[in-house]
């Protein structure tokens, strides 16, 4: 599996140090380009985006808590169904269980997507420490540090 998780070009996040032609890539203006302030502007990226993401994933789980209630009911009004249909002691202990093992069930999985809900995080990670020069008519270079 991939350790960065939904990786695409679209989650990089452009950090620069130097003077005016990077400055725009960030959103900041040229002499604003210290470490603390690309920490911060970093942190108020990653801030949006997890936010949004949780929001995503709320909608995500919601849904499929829905759709687990919705199975969940079919699936214990068979089981009853069953158990009213039935004279004989083995098959309603059966049954039983049946239903007993369904509730359980029920119960772990919506605990599962609880906690899933509380786990939902983007993780800043460094993939790339270098430059990449911009020139005007030109292929765009990457330096790697």
């Amino acid at each position: 599996m991939n350790p960065l998780g939904r990786f695409s070009p679209g989650n990089l996040v452009a950090l620069a140090s130097d003077r005016a032609k990077r400055c725009a890539v960030i959103g900041i203006q040229p002499g604003e380009h210290d470490k603390a302030l690309l920490d911060h502007r970093h942190h108020a990226l990653w801030q949006a985006a997890n936010t949004a993401h949780r929001e995503r994933e709320q909608a995500n789980i919601a849904y499929r808590k829905e759709s687990l209630a919705g199975s969940h009911r079919a699936r214990i009004a068979l089981f009853q169904e069953q158990l009213a249909q039935t004279d004989d002691a083995n098959i309603r202990r059966m049954r039983q269980v049946q239903l007993d093992t369904a509730e359980n069930d029920f119960k772990q999985r919506i605990a599962d997507l609880d906690a899933a809900s509380a786990r939902a995080d983007i993780l800043a990670t460094p993939v790339v420490f270098g430059c990449i020069r911009i020139r005007q008519g030109k292929t765009p270079e990457v330096v790697l540090n």
